[in-house]
């Protein structure tokens, strides 16, 4: 991140010259602005792709997060429609209410009201067993 900051800075410097001066000095200053600025969009690239990609369906977010917080209040929207409509491709409001019976989560307390998946479920609620006689 300190190469893309760096490429970024020395590239807006070069800009601001560029802005200053005319003839053969302001052509080397748009080379080098020309220059710096391509090296910091190859770095951003290089660190773009070092990113998680993005989950394309309901059961893949609430498995990546453990936890997505519901809500009942509508105001401004669902707190579930505001979590995973930046996450989930395609995601419309209502979705994870329409699609839970298909889903393998569940609604569970954790500290707040929301959805886990079963896995999280089973740790938050171990069934103990009694082999009395």
């Amino acid at each position: 991140m300190k190469l893309i900051n760096e490429y970024f800075e020395t590239a807006m410097d070069a800009w601001d010259m560029m802005q200053k001066t005319s003839g053969d000095e302001g052509a080397e200053w748009a080379e080098r602005f020309e220059r710096y600025f391509y090296e910091f969009i190859d770095e951003l690239k290089k660190w773009w792709k070092t990113l998680q990609p993005k989950p394309t369906t309901i059961e893949e977010a609430v498995a990546r997060f453990g936890f997505v917080q519901a809500d009942p209040i509508r105001a401004p929207a669902r707190a579930q429609d505001l979590t995973l409509r930046h996450r989930v491709e395609r995601y419309r409001a209502g979705d994870l209410e329409r699609f839970y019976p298909t889903l393998p989560i569940e609604e569970d307390f954790f500290v707040n009201y929301g959805f886990v998946p079963r896995a999280v479920q089973a740790l938050l609620h171990p069934r103990s067993f009694c082999f009395c006689a």
